[in-house]
């Protein structure tokens, strides 16, 4: 007998940071494709309220600059490519 079973979890903020940083860099980049597509013009209203949260630490505040000074060098020579 085969019994399938439906269960809901929720991932706290901790396990959903480990998830991510199990995946491979591919999968990370789908992730923030994903990302990218579902907040659309809401991303960077988000992203000012994580910014004003009490729970925010020194360490993910320096993960956010990290990530938003990369990705905007990164950007940066993707405009310059696609305007040459």
């Amino acid at each position: 007998m085969l019994k399938t079973i439906q269960v809901e979890v929720s991932l706290t903020g901790k396990e959903t940071a480990e998830a991510f940083w199990h995946l491979d860099n591919d999968e990370q980049a789908k992730f923030f494709n994903c990302l990218g597509s579902i907040s659309q013009v809401k991303l960077p209203f988000q992203m000012q309220f994580i910014s004003d949260s009490k729970e925010l630490n020194t360490f993910g505040r320096a993960a956010m600059n990290i990530i938003g000074n990369y990705a905007y060098d990164r950007s940066s020579t993707v405009l310059e490519q696609l305007s040459s």
